[in-house]
């Protein structure tokens, strides 16, 4: 089985914040120590009501094994969500965990999926553990994860428990799991400090003259926070305001102390999701920038700081600023910057992300900018890799934030990311790419490159008309790749024949099968059928199948079967994708005579269904 290439490890992205001023808050320990047994908590509250320091320190002192992931707008593709956890599960268990990445065939019920996949986790990750999603609220509440999320809940055993920390109460796909007690909400007013939390906050800080002007916050711990941290004439500070007011209110007494060029440089670095030490210098150009973020992490200012895992690079520690801090700091740098002295801002952000591996937030940060060229060229280098870690919809949805001018070049990646799961509007991109090509030839671009591009687009095309029963429309992509078969029959790298291979064999097996390139296509064919996750994949089997029987090699048949056979027998395999594969092996086993075997297959599809 294919696996994907290793991702980049996201800055603080999958670590706990280090705990630095902090106590124990005991009242609330009680309370969630009674929720222990339930399979999940959903602890909601506003920006800087403590929920995250809460639940790291309530984790730490009952000594809980911690898989810990700070959500973000990225982890909307299922895929990407997936694979950090993944690494969560490895990290956890201290060893490699054989897991399939993400099919087409599995987003059809990825409730299923996913439970299949936590049985599979626990089987090397036993309890006891506790799997926290902070920031959950980042997750849209259609997205079909929360769903996903919510049904794996009752694969959990005892000793097992997700924590979710969001802004928002649980969306409605969480209804169900919420009725049958599988998830409780942990009411957002008990968050709220008491008399005694207020007093010892202000003797964490030094600051026990100050409680009775603490009142003015109502409990909440942002707002205390920063008025410890002020002058003392700033703890008479307006009472009534929202809490995002009162926060800036807050924050600019205490960042005005701040000299002007570290100020400066918090500010550029606000613009990151997260930052090392030496990011935070080169983006800002201020040497020191790395021992402020240090400095204003052990003060315990909105500023997190997440370690270093074991074996990972010392150099990797990452610092985290809370939301509310991050958007004060950018509002602070629009209010005395030009909208020009921004946009160079993100756009260099975006540039130094992209740099360190965070390739989503950094092209993000370069949409905001509106720097389309550099998007187009960064998604066309990596957009096989998307394809690979099966990330399919991150890249679809990256694709469609762009311009529709811009858009046109990346037009045969989007064909691909939909081919498996809506080959129309597949056939429709790919055509739109194939004339972009045409003309581009014809506007005297390189030539080699735009006969690859074509070449690309009539396999996948093909791919689109066999699974649409549109057979006879492959004559016009057969003519494509008669053209250029000297370039098909000189690829090499194993990546790019799984986009091409499938494809053109397709063609030539549905409307061609005397085609010259048919056995040569057929051996190549062979040696991907561990290409699981490439798009069109599922049609190479079949393909393969076929055009042996077509030339009556039966031994190569032979293995072909077991190779069925084998990814038949697989627990993760989604049920349509077992459904696939028996209905090839069905056909297959019959027409060699294998009668009894076929209807084995055939029994176990109709057993499937049945339940």
């Amino acid at each position: 089985m294919r696996k994907p290439s290793k991702s980049p490890a996201v800055l603080g992205k999958l670590h706990p914040p280090r705990l630095g001023r902090v106590f124990a808050r005991d009242r609330l320990f009680a309370l969630l120590d009674a929720l222990s047994d339930h399979p999940a908590i959903w602890l909601h509250g506003a920006p800087g009501a403590g929920k995250s320091t809460l639940v790291a320190t309530w984790l730490q002192a009952r000594k809980s094994k911690v898989l810990w992931l700070q959500v973000d707008a990225g982890d909307a593709d299922p895929a990407t969500l997936v694979e950090f956890l993944d690494a969560l599960f490895a990290a956890a268990a201290g060893t490699t965990i054989d897991l399939p990445v993400l099919r087409a065939d599995d987003l059809a019920d990825l409730g299923a999926w996913l439970r299949r996949r936590v049985r599979r986790v626990l089987q090397q990750l036993p309890p006891p553990w506790v799997l926290v999603f902070d920031n959950q609220q980042e997750l849209p509440a259609d997205s079909p994860l929360q769903a996903a999320l919510a049904q794996v809940l009752s694969e959990l055993p005892l000793g097992v428990q997700c924590l979710f920390i969001s802004r928002e109460l649980p969306p409605a796909a969480f209804a169900r799991a919420l009725a049958q007690q599988q998830l409780v909400v942990f009411d957002a007013d008990g968050l709220r400090f008491d008399a005694a939390e207020t007093e010892a906050l202000a003797q964490l800080h030094g600051r026990p003259e100050a409680v009775a002007a603490l009142a003015s916050a109502q409990g909440w711990v942002g707002g205390m926070t920063l008025m410890l941290l002020g002058t003392p004439t700033s703890t008479t500070g307006p009472s009534e305001r929202a809490r995002e007011r009162l926060f800036d209110y807050f924050a600019e007494e205490v960042l005005s102390r701040l000299p002007d060029d570290e100020l400066q440089a918090l500010c550029a670095v606000a613009y990151l999701p997260g930052s090392t030490g030496d990011m935070a210098v080169e983006l800002s150009g201020y040497p020191q920038a790395g021992d402020v973020l240090e400095r204003l992490a052990a003060q315990s200012l909105f500023t997190d700081r997440r370690e270093a895992q074991s074996g990972e690079d010392p150099s990797s520690i990452a610092f985290v600023f809370h939301a509310l801090f991050s958007e004060f700091l950018r509002r602070r740098f629009e209010r005395t910057h030009t909208a020009a002295e921004r946009s160079a801002l993100v756009q260099r952000a975006g540039a130094l992300l992209v740099k360190n591996g965070q390739v989503d937030a950094g092209l993000q940060r370069l949409m905001d900018a509106a720097c389309w060229p550099d998007v187009v060229t960064i998604l066309l280098d990596r957009a096989p890799d998307y394809l690979a870690r099966g990330r399919v919809e991150a890249l679809r949805q990256h694709i469609g934030s762009l311009p529709e001018a811009q858009r046109v070049r990346l037009l045969y990646w989007r064909g691909l990311c939909a081919l498996d799961t809506d080959p129309a509007a597949a056939l429709s991109d790919l055509e739109a790419a194939y004339e972009h090509s045409v003309l581009a030839t014809e506007a005297g671009a390189e030539a080699g490159a735009d006969a690859g591009a074509q070449l690309a687009v009539a396999a996948a095309a093909a791919i689109a008309l066999v699974a649409l029963s549109r057979v006879k429309d492959l004559d016009r992509w057969l003519a494509v790749m008669d053209t250029h078969v000297a370039l098909a029959a000189r690829v090499q790298a194993e990546s790019v024949e799984a986009r091409i291979v499938p494809g053109l064999l397709a063609a030539v097996v549905y409307r061609a099968p005397w085609h010259p390139l048919a056995d040569a296509l057929a051996a190549r064919a062979e040696r991907l059928l561990h290409w699981e996750s490439a798009p069109g994949q599922r049609t190479l089997l079949g393909s393969l199948a076929l055009h042996l029987l077509w030339r009556g090699q039966v031994d190569r048949l032979e293995r072909i079967l077991l190779r069925i056979d084998a990814l038949s027998a697989q627990s993760q395999a989604s049920p349509l994708t077992l459904m696939r594969w028996w209905s090839v092996g069905v056909l297959v086993k019959t027409l060699l005579g294998q009668h009894e075997a076929a209807r084995a297959d055939a029994d176990q599809a109709l057993a499937l269904v049945e339940r």
